[in-house]
């Protein structure tokens, strides 16, 4: 190296601390965006990979009851060349000794699986499920886990319902690996003929029916098939969803292996769109900063840049050695962000692999992808010096000028971020606009705090005269604190808000049911209810919304402007009874009143969101076939939390007893009664009944609440560590500015415990101002991102209260670790 160009490095070298900080904090905010990136393309990889095994076929036609002979010609009029075979999945319980357990039970022909292969350990050695099936009588299948908790041996018999076969097989390897949400217990596979023999009723009790099919030509369009089967069968609505046994269900849909993918990973949807919006945020945020501390150390060096100048030293030499400097901050962050990232992505994607329940192998980034990350890691870090550079080197370019340039540098860089993470144009226009809000939000509140300070009237304490007086003057130092500490702090408080909603709407409240009862036929109520009379019960009829104020479900959907209309086409639980129970309040309305002659009805508040219903709409169903008209009279508030049975929609009675129904109930904790025997004597007297353990299901619930859990908590300690040193940065900053006002203050007579003061309340107005107009701006933006969120409005205030009292510490203990740099030395 030339001694002009040590020099150079010397004179313009930007000091260690800023770039130790701004390494780290663009470095983690790259590991989040990296990990990000890894975890959403490695997942979809994996799926794809193995999405047409899961499927065991090319197309499945999945329904929650069985296909009518009707459609069953319109699908081999449709597909004339393709083989079949069939499914069902239902639940319900065994006897083994004293003990009743829950199983999934799997009911198969003979051509099950068309794709892959389900194995089974025999007497003999290893065979195909179909062997099984197709050459022994009565055969049952069971999963390992059932044989080992239970001492269940080959050749015993299991009887379910009201019928009893023999264990012929315990499954050594399946194809299928619970892709479907209908999983209460081990899997148990019998033969389809048998499952009539078993007491279930079809037309009443919930399946889960699959039609599998394989198509003669495999290298036809799979998509364009699907598109013609849909027409065929005139599915309206295009979830490829279906939850047969639980929950809300579509009666049929026809998918393709590759439609499984959106459809496993659909839980983990908002958090995936979550974390996309928060890495960009806080790559955001980092640029800010460090384009913030470049220009300004060009301010500060610009005395000895102008002396280069006259000396002869070219203005491109000094633009290059800014330039290699900034690259060689980019290599470190590079490396680290796709390091860091890299192992973020193979732990959250371990823990989704283990809560989707399929085992995942470690996430490899593609070689495009790492040419493509570390593409935008050296174009963030060197285009915002290059930005810096140009605004700082075009002294004469009008603010206005420089305001374009910097938005066109932000834009750019954003739908770059966008474009990598597969967002839509739309999503892009909406991210872009919202931070364009919260910059401006945060500037404009900048300017009315410089307006407010050069008409307030100066203190007579003349520290807090002074302050006041600094703070007027340093425009750009304040500016640049509150749009980027406002926007981290903004970033925190709402995944504070976010975490406090989740909580709020899973976490059980009170005393929870002991276990949920399902399918209780209309004959089997005054028993159940005589044998466990402290239980809460409900009928439920299943129907589908046809008119809403006499307009059709699709009219209705597009003149209401019904972004999701999947929650009006899918199938509807609807229940009856006749006063509100525990967890409910009216918000709108009134409860059921004789005297109103209409058939009455009322809906759950955010269903009615999500539909645009409001007070007085008339909604008609179609009730297995069968007309049903009602008026919503009210709308109530609900805590799901309460485990109690409870839908969207209540009939007033009793409007629904014509139509086919069955029923719900839930068992509180017996005083006395171990739960092993309540389930022993619910499978001895209903055995036809599908029983969940509120207990594992709930911990199953809340397990997957832990993931989400976790990851936001991540997400608040990365924005949280970028906000500390974003504010150590500006405490810095700010630390080198006073220090020649400090010495002159000083050395006119002012004590050092007023210069100390001054500082104080200098500080003390940034935080102030940070910590309310992000609590302000956090709130307004955490309702704006949860208006149509399933998610209750939730604030956490422990972040609103908080916030300031960690960031007057962190300012006290930085002024302590600087108050030596601060303090004026007396010696000459």
């Amino acid at each position: 190296m030339t001694l002009p160009r040590r020099t150079l490095l010397t004179i313009l070298r930007m000091p260690r601390r800023y770039q130790l900080a701004i390494a780290s904090v663009l470095t983690v905010s790259m590991m989040l965006m990296n990990g990000h990136h890894f975890l959403t393309r490695g997942l979809s990889n994996t799926l794809a990979n193995q999405s047409k095994s899961l499927l065991t076929a090319d197309i499945e036609i999945a329904s929650t009851r069985p296909l009518s002979a009707d459609a069953i010609a319109a699908i081999t009029q449709t597909l004339p060349a393709h083989d079949v075979a069939t499914r069902r999945i239902f639940s319900s319980m065994i006897q083994t000794g004293d003990t009743p357990t829950i199983i999934e039970v799997v009911a198969v022909d003979n051509a099950y699986p068309l794709v892959g292969d389900c194995l089974v350990h025999t007497a003999t050695g290893v065979s195909p499920i179909q062997t099984i099936m197709s050459q022994q009588p009565n055969p049952i299948v069971i999963a390992a886990a059932l044989a080992e908790v239970h001492g269940i041996n080959l050749g015993d018999p299991l009887t379910i319902g009201r019928f009893t076969g023999t264990v012929q097989g315990i499954v050594a390897s399946e194809p299928d690996i619970r892709i479907q949400s209908v999983a209460y217990g081990p899997r148990v596979y019998v033969h389809a003929d048998d499952v009539l023999r078993m007491g279930f009723d079809p037309a009443l009790s919930r399946m889960y029916h699959s039609r599998f099919i394989r198509l003669s030509d495999p290298a036809g369009a799979i998509d364009a098939t699907i598109a013609r089967l849909q027409a065929a069968l005139g599915i309206v609505g295009n979830s490829k969803t279906i939850q047969g046994s639980y929950g809300p269900s579509q009666p049929i849909v026809v998918r393709g292996y590759r439609d499984i993918n959106p459809a496993m990973i659909q839980g983990f949807y908002q958090l995936n769109r979550f974390f996309g919006w928060l890495s960009v945020m806080l790559l955001l945020v980092s640029c800010l900063a460090f384009g913030y501390i470049s220009w300004l150390q060009r301010y500060r060096a610009q005395a000895s840049i102008d002396q280069l100048r006259h000396l002869g030293v070219p203005y491109a030499t000094i633009q290059r050695t800014f330039f290699a400097a900034s690259l060689r901050l980019s290599h470190i962050i590079v490396g680290l962000g796709l390091l860091g990232g890299w192992g973020l992505a193979q732990i959250t994607g371990q823990m989704m692999y283990a809560a989707i329940g399929i085992s995942g192998s470690w996430l490899m980034p593609t070689l495009v992808d790492l040419i493509t990350l570390s593409a935008l890691g050296y174009v963030t870090v060197v285009g915002t010096a290059g930005i810096v550079g140009y605004v700082s080197h075009h002294s004469d370019a009008s603010p206005r000028q420089k305001q374009a340039i910097l938005g066109g540098g932000m834009a750019l860089f954003i739908a770059l971020l966008w474009g990598i993470g597969g967002g839509s144009i739309l999503e892009f226009v909406w991210g872009l606009g919202g931070l364009l809000v919260a910059i401006a939000v945060f500037y404009g509140l900048d300017r009315l705090l410089r307006y407010v300070l050069t008409r307030l009237p100066l203190p007579q304490s003349l520290p807090l005269r002074l302050a006041i007086i600094y703070l007027r003057q340093a425009q750009a130092l304040r500016t640049t604190s509150i749009i980027t500490l406002g926007m981290a702090l903004t970033v925190i408080m709402v995944i504070a808000h976010y975490k406090a909603s989740l909580l709020a709407e899973f976490t059980p409240k009170n005393s929870i049911p002991q276990l949920f009862v399902m399918d209780i036929y209309p004959d089997q109520k005054e028993a159940f209810m005589a044998m466990f009379t402290e239980s809460t019960i409900a009928p439920l009829v299943r129907g589908r919304i046809r008119t809403i104020n006499d307009v059709p479900a699709t009219d209705y959907a597009q003149n209401a402007g019904i972004d999701d209309p999947y929650f009006l086409f899918r199938e509807q639980n609807v229940s009856s009874r006749a006063t509100t129970q525990v967890g409910e309040s009216i918000r709108e309305g009134q409860w059921f009143t004789p005297e109103d002659p209409r058939i009455e009805m009322s809906i759950e508040e955010r269903f009615a969101n999500q539909l645009a219903l409001s007070l007085n709409d008339t909604v008609t169903f179609d009730m297995m076939g069968q007309p049903l008209t009602a008026t919503i009279t009210s709308i109530r508030r609900v805590d799901w939390g309460t485990f109690l049975p409870n839908f969207f929609m209540i009939i007033e009675p009793p409007y629904l007893a014509p139509f086919p129904q069955t029923h719900v109930a839930a068992i509180p904790p017996l005083a006395n009664q171990p739960l092993a025997d309540i389930k022993r004597d619910l499978a001895r007297a209903f055995p036809t009944v599908a029983v969940i353990d509120i207990a594992q299901t709930s911990q199953k619930i809340m397990g997957f609440l832990q993931i989400i859990g976790t990851a936001v908590t991540v997400g608040a300690l990365y924005a949280t560590a970028i906000g500390v040193v974003l504010l150590l940065v500006v405490f810095s900053l700010l630390s080198d500015l006073r220090q020649a006002s400090a010495m002159q203050l000083y050395w006119i007579g002012m004590p050092i415990s007023h210069i100390h003061r001054m500082i104080h309340y200098e500080h003390g107005i940034i935080i102030g101002l940070i910590s309310v107009t992000s609590a302000i701006v956090s709130t307004i933006s955490y309702a704006l991102l949860i208006a149509r969120s399933p998610l209750p409005f939730t604030l956490n205030p422990w972040p609103l209260f908080l916030t300031p009292l960690v960031l007057v510490a962190i300012a006290s203990r930085h002024w302590r670790s600087h108050q030596q740099h601060w303090t004026p030395q007396t010696d000459v």
